[in-house]
């Protein structure tokens, strides 16, 4: 990613944000009235394509992000984002 930042998955299925050595933030999905791991599990792939960040998890789902959102995010104290999918 931009800036010496660097995207990865989790064994319980978020995706976590790093900069530099620290995690700045811990990405979960936005259901409208919830939020929800990225995933149901571990998340054994991501992929960047051009404006997308693609994961692919143990719960057999693709799901496409926006990098620009992802690139974009300032977590508050709780270091939690949510994205919609």
């Amino acid at each position: 990613m931009l800036d010496g930042k660097v995207i990865s998955g989790s064994e319980y299925g978020d995706l976590l944000l790093w900069e530099g050595n620290l995690i700045k933030c811990r990405i979960v999905q936005d259901d409208g009235d919830s939020t929800t791991t990225c995933h149901d599990g571990k998340i054994l792939c991501i992929h960047i394509h051009e404006d997308k960040i693609i994961s692919a998890g143990y719960d057999g789902l693709v799901k496409q992000w926006s990098y620009k959102e992802i690139d974009d995010l300032e977590p508050d104290e709780s270091q939690i984002c949510a994205i919609k999918c």
